[in-house]
């Protein structure tokens, strides 16, 4: 990663010499291999040079500027910069919300996930998402923040608008589920003994992690 990284910017360093204009493509494949390895002041410099060129801001770009932020650890400013997407003309899509929920889980930063669970409910007319990724996204701050209970209600939610929950989905549950969840582990359970879901091992993996915790090896096996 990092010697591609530096690849990339010896390129753009010869793309000035020569004159070539950069494109929206050429700064955000440097964005994204300065997120990705979490080289937070070069990026600040691509972000200048962006901002130099005069090209238009689009959300593509914007996501790798937010992606930048959130693996540096600047959690905050990428939310105010969330918060100023209007002032750009332009609308968040469902991966902005995801970089952030992503965030928020890794921070367990639960009153952030109740609030921009309602901000993507707002963008989209106060109904969910037929986006299974993202609503895994939302499920997993919960889960992560130990509200299993809520993130339960919104797979219920999911189920009644016949939105499927997929292997992510069932994961999440079973490897977040304690004690005083089991119950809830135990219902998601018999709703993927009665799915079409072709099992993997990832799964088969969470499901025995769930119940080994409690000692229900007779369940788990």
């Amino acid at each position: 990663k990092k010697k591609r990284l530096e690849a990339g910017l010896e390129a753009f360093k010869q793309m000035k010499k020569l004159n070539i204009e950069p494109s929206q493509i050429t700064f955000t494949k440097l964005l994204h291999g300065c997120a990705e390895n979490e080289a937070f002041d070069i990026g600040k410099e691509v972000y200048k040079n962006f901002l130099k060129s005069k090209l238009p801001m689009t959300i593509v770009f914007f996501n790798s500027l937010l992606d930048l932020y959130c693996r540096c650890g600047k959690t905050n400013e990428a939310i105010e910069m969330y918060y100023k997407l209007n002032l750009m003309n332009l609308k968040p899509n469902n991966i902005t919300f995801i970089t952030l929920l992503n965030t928020f889980a890794k921070e367990k930063r639960f009153d952030k996930g109740i609030e921009f669970h309602k901000q993507i409910l707002i963008y989209n007319d106060n109904k969910l998402p037929d986006d299974i990724i993202l609503l895994n996204s939302i499920i997993n701050v919960y889960c992560k923040c130990r509200h299993i209970d809520k993130a339960f209600n919104l797979f219920l939610e999911m189920k009644k608008i016949n939105i499927l929950p997929n292997h992510e989905t069932y994961i999440i549950f079973f490897t977040s589920c304690s004690l005083k969840s089991l119950n809830i582990g135990s219902q998601v359970y018999h709703d993927l003994a009665e799915s079409k879901l072709i099992w993997d091992i990832d799964l088969c993996n969470s499901l025995i992690t769930m119940y080994s915790k409690f000692d229900e090896y007779q369940i788990s096996f």
